[in-house]
């Protein structure tokens, strides 16, 4: 069974929708949709600087932070890519400053 190829421009709209459908109603399915579309993408990010395991711990934990922050999404100011590759651009800069800590630490 073949999904319809989208164009970007119409992939952008659905996924600001499934947003919104998550902020207003808190919206599962809407959920889902944004998940299946964006976990791989983010997972593979994490993965370019550390274990698979890891790159999957972390891309749950992006999605935990976009279901809890959904109402502050702006749909004028970016859009749902950049709003979640931001998240997880500053939950890896958070794990890799605690590396560095904790590695600091084991030194002292």
């Amino acid at each position: 069974m073949n999904k319809p190829i989208i164009s970007k421009t119409e992939q952008a709209k659905l996924c600001k929708q499934y947003m919104q459908a998550i902020a207003v109603k808190q919206d599962k399915n809407a959920y889902k949709k944004l998940y299946l579309y964006f976990a791989p993408k983010v997972k593979t990010f994490f993965k370019q600087h550390t274990s698979t395991s890891d790159a999957e711990e972390m891309t749950h934990e992006v999605f935990m932070r976009v279901w809890q922050k959904a109402k502050t999404y702006q749909a004028e100011k970016a859009n749902v890519s950049t709003w979640i590759f931001t998240i997880a651009r500053n939950l890896k800069i958070d794990v890799l400053r605690q590396k560095r800590i904790a590695e600091v630490s084991l030194d002292d």
